[in-house]
């Protein structure tokens, strides 16, 4: 059986302030399917509970109403199937690239499986980064650290890949120069990929659909299949349609939200 499906079933979260009796609800009643090893982006305007979700999707967060269902399991906590990686890479810096991406198996006792250690070297070296085994985070560009961020997270063998925002500090060329490197280690290792990202190039170049959500409280507007071959043109003329498509989108989301404030 493929693994690595995820469905969000009624999912909705508020956040309560006590000391003000206020509330502030970010996503409402949101459902979504993502099927194994499916590559999915999801976009929309500051605030609308994008990285909420993929938090609630982790594990790290638990929905207000509904829940989350992974693998036919109900989420409620975090688990090593579902890798997560931050804009900021996190990585220790007294420890090495090779210790860095080698930390998630030494503490699941896993190091000593020489399948982990073969993977380790693959995925490292399918990303260039093989010469700096010995290297430490403090001596590596920003991109370079993003690079081992991916590797460490995929050599636990997650059965899915929850990223938020990987990309979004780095340089436009280097930018460019992950996502390729992103779409060959999602190719080669089958996971299930779920990008948050405002950069809508971005979803449409790396996505097999594109999840486009509403200012906050968060809704999905949209769920877009991208129906493009691998690899991508930005400048082809179906390219940009589907990028004209979704801003149409954003924006009109925004003025509908801009319409029911001003009554």
């Amino acid at each position: 059986m493929a693994v690595g499906k995820i469905e969000i079933k009624d999912v909705s979260k508020i956040f309560r302030r006590s000391e003000e009796e206020q509330t502030l609800t970010a996503l409402d009643h949101i459902n979504l399917s993502i099927e194994p090893g499916e590559f999915v982006s999801i976009v929309g305007a500051s605030g609308c509970g994008k990285s909420t979700m993929l938090r609630i999707i982790a594990g790290l967060e638990k929905p207000t109403l509904g829940e989350v269902i992974f693998d036919g399991e109900t989420v409620t906590g975090t688990s090593e199937k579902r890798g997560l990686v931050f804009q900021n890479h996190a990585l220790f810096p007294w420890l090495t690239v090779w210790d860095n991406i080698l930390f998630g198996p030494k503490s699941t006792g896993k190091i000593k499986d020489k399948e982990k250690i073969a993977l380790a070297e693959k995925l490292l070296k399918q990303v260039g980064l093989e010469k700096f085994k010995k290297t430490y985070p403090n001596q590596l560009s920003g991109g370079m650290s993003q690079r081992v961020a991916l590797v460490r997270a995929l050599t636990n063998e997650p059965d899915a890949l929850l990223l938020d925002e990987p990309l979004g500090a780095l340089d436009a060329f280097t930018r460019m120069s992950i996502q390729d490197a992103l779409i060959d280690l999602w190719k080669s290792e089958e996971n299930t990929m779920v990008l948050i990202t405002h950069d809508v190039d971005e979803a449409i170049y790396l996505s097999q659909r594109v999840i486009v959500m509403s200012p906050r409280p968060g809704r999905v507007i949209e769920d877009l299949k991208i129906d493009l071959p691998y690899p991508r043109n930005r400048s082809d003329k179906n390219f940009t349609y589907y990028r004209n498509h979704i801003l149409e989108k954003l924006d009109f989301a925004h003025q509908e939200e801009n319409i029911e404030y001003m009554i």
